[in-house]
């Protein structure tokens, strides 16, 4: 895709907001027939919160990456993968995505992710709780080429 790195420098420069400025608490965006099972179950609990803005049509990349830095939560189910680009596009617009437990949870820890085990647990009072007073400017080590390629290199190490 010609031009997307741009339009994501650009979006990250001026659709950033801080958290105490974004307007919309959970948003949702995605093509449930990816992972009809999680996706549906995911979709069907956000729909109990309030302040949800749910996207039913594919929308511009500026304006998906606008959005997601105004909003507090992306819900992001699994795909088909066991991960969804629209975890490392939140955490990159300073959004909180909201992932299902799995073999990455190491990696999202060290993020502002929210992890759960069950779609059911996801709540407005348990969105409500999270700690929103970190700092607006945090990007997290995950989204640097340089965090990936110590990874590489230290467990590199330890094979040879």
């Amino acid at each position: 895709m010609h031009g997307t790195l741009d339009k994501i420098a650009f979006a990250l420069k001026n659709h950033r907001k801080p958290w105490s400025q974004r307007t919309t608490f959970l948003y949702v965006n995605f093509a449930v027939d990816t992972n009809i099972d999680q996706r549906t179950k995911a979709l069907s609990q956000a729909l109990t919160i309030q302040n949800v803005q749910i996207m039913k049509e594919r929308i511009t990349l500026e304006s998906y990456l606008e959005q997601i830095g105004n909003s507090k939560f992306v819900l992001s189910p699994p795909g088909g993968g066991i991960d969804c680009h629209r975890t490392w596009e939140a955490l990159l617009m300073g959004a909180v995505p909201i992932v299902l437990t799995s073999g990455l949870d190491s990696l999202f820890t060290k993020t502002r992710s929210i992890i759960i085990d069950d779609w059911s647990k996801l709540s407005y009072n348990f969105l409500s709780s999270f700690n929103s007073s970190l700092d607006d400017d945090y990007v997290p080590d995950v989204l640097y080429a340089d965090y990936w390629r110590q990874t590489f290199f230290k467990h590199r190490k330890k094979v040879n």
